[in-house]
């Protein structure tokens, strides 16, 4: 008789990762394809055996929540060129049109009462599994502040049904979670930055460190608008946070393909750090992305004046700097050209700084596309003709149904005559070329931008560690830790 055989029991190791996704604008209008499209790449980028979350839009398999640009006809594009998505876009414009999700899970909506029974689920798990929290959406400045006190500290994360999660709640949601628990939080909507302030207690920017693990990367500075949230369904023209962190990190970027993964320090392995430097060489972006340790820097670190960071020396700064954040100074010198060359490249990087908060940081490109005088010329002889045509066309007063059908004539028009048809074209193609330019003096705006927010993090971490501050020296080495982590590896 074969004796019997006993296999020992299959021991599973513990999940590497817990993840929350929160995704999806506060209504349809605001619910644009690029956010379901941020939530469905990041969500394959996680490890099989990762327990997930993934809260989006109204959490609804059925209902038409993704927005999405519907134009495909020289007809279409050119008259969306001229006149826009029409007097009430938000109502159905027939450019901007709307489909059910396909975000591979839904376990319920982005609006206030779900998100805070997650973090109560979350709170009763009470292990030491990292969690990711990784938000895509809309974000908006934070409403009026008391006395004395910065509303872009408080910033708020847009909600389905038009909530808002702002800094503060936030904060308190993360309070509940044990507290030897590591966190990081990526947030990639407008105005993300402020939410830095989850550093501290209360999200406050004056609070004491936050007893815990936690670290976090955000698209941009609490001041400005990111990059991202297109109707355009073209993922390939995708040029946001979410595509070039997550691609450096992990080797693979939104559309499946193998990606660069930097490794600076030449240990072997990317960390987010590492990932986030990358991001902020290449990304062709108005975004100015934000680091916790930058945050760290800027409480605790005092400075007298500026003077401190702009006459600090091309080689001194780069001597100081960490892998990452050297690779990450001289990649943005190589593509802001001759003129981030020389020895006192931080006072030039200084200047064009100051050039942003002239405009209150807001990119150029937000305050009107400037045509030239012929390309003005044939716009408005274009518009105009349509317009005597069809005049619900500019007529913002327009119902929507009264817009849709002047469209539908107008198209109709227009193919039955090739001739204007093409000059249309030609209109509509010097308009983006115009805009195309515009935005790449954003993106390089956004480099001087970023060089010196960088330069400012090196120069401030040298004033630190020749303070003998060894205790406040300590807790930025262990967020310093914490950023070279990857999660998702």
């Amino acid at each position: 008789m074969i004796a019997p055989i006993f296999l020992a029991p299959l021991l599973l190791a513990p999940a590497p990762l817990r993840c929350v996704i929160f995704g999806g604008g506060p209504s349809p209008e605001y619910n644009q394809v690029a956010i379901e499209s941020n939530v469905r790449y990041v969500y394959g980028l996680l490890p099989i055996q990762v327990s997930s979350t993934v809260l989006f839009a109204d959490g609804l398999t059925d209902t038409p929540t993704v927005q999405f640009l519907a134009t495909k006809t020289e007809a279409q594009k050119g008259i969306r060129t001229l006149f826009g998505d029409g007097p009430r876009p938000a109502k159905g414009a027939p450019f901007l049109q709307y489909r059910t999700s396909d975000v591979p899970r839904r376990d319920g909506s982005t609006n206030a009462d779900t998100i805070t029974g997650v973090f109560d689920k979350l709170a009763t798990e009470g292990d030491k599994t990292p969690l990711l929290l990784y938000f895509t959406g809309h974000g908006s400045p934070g409403r009026q502040a008391a006395q004395g006190k910065n509303p872009y500290d408080n910033n708020r994360y847009d909600l389905w049904g038009n909530g808002a999660l702002t800094t503060t709640a936030l904060s308190e949601h993360l309070t509940k979670l044990p507290k030897k628990r590591p966190v990081t939080v990526v947030m990639v909507q407008c105005f993300s930055g402020a939410f830095g302030n989850l550093l501290f207690t209360g999200g406050q920017p004056d609070g004491e460190l936050v007893d815990r693990p936690f670290c976090g990367f955000f698209a941009t500075v609490k001041e400005r608008e990111a990059a991202g949230c297109t109707p355009e369904v073209e993922e390939e023209e995708y040029h946001d946070f979410t595509s070039y962190f997550f691609a450096a990190l992990t080797g693979k970027d939104r559309l499946g393909r193998k990606s660069v993964q930097p490794d600076y320090n030449k240990d072997g392995k990317v960390g987010m750090d590492e990932a986030f430097a990358w991001t902020q060489i290449n990304e062709e972006s108005i975004d100015v992305p934000v680091a916790t340790s930058d945050v760290f820097l800027r409480r605790f670190v005092p400075i007298e004046s500026d003077e401190e960071i702009t006459g600090t020396s091309w080689n001194d700064l780069k001597n100081a700097a960490s892998p990452s954040q050297r690779a990450a100074l001289e990649g943005l010198s190589e593509k802001l050209g001759t003129t981030a060359q020389g020895e006192d490249r931080v006072k030039v990087a200084y200047d064009q700084f100051r050039k942003l908060v002239a405009r209150d940081l807001r990119p150029s490109s937000s305050t009107g596309i400037r045509l030239t005088p012929e390309a003005q010329k044939s716009y408005n002889t274009a518009r105009q003709d349509l317009n005597q045509r069809f005049p619900a066309l500019g007529n913002r007063r327009a119902t929507t149904d009264e817009w849709k059908e002047a469209v539908v004539q107008a198209m109709a028009y227009l193919e039955e005559r090739p001739t204007q048809l093409a000059e249309l074209a030609q209109v509509r193609q010097q308009i983006e070329g115009a805009s195309k330019s515009s935005y790449a003096k954003d993106i390089e705006d956004a480099r001087w931008f970023r060089f010196i927010r960088i330069a400012k993090s090196v120069v401030l971490e040298q004033r630190l560690r020749k303070s003998g501050d060894k205790a406040r020296l300590k807790q930025l080495e262990a967020l310093r830790k914490l950023e070279s982590q990857n999660p998702l590896r």
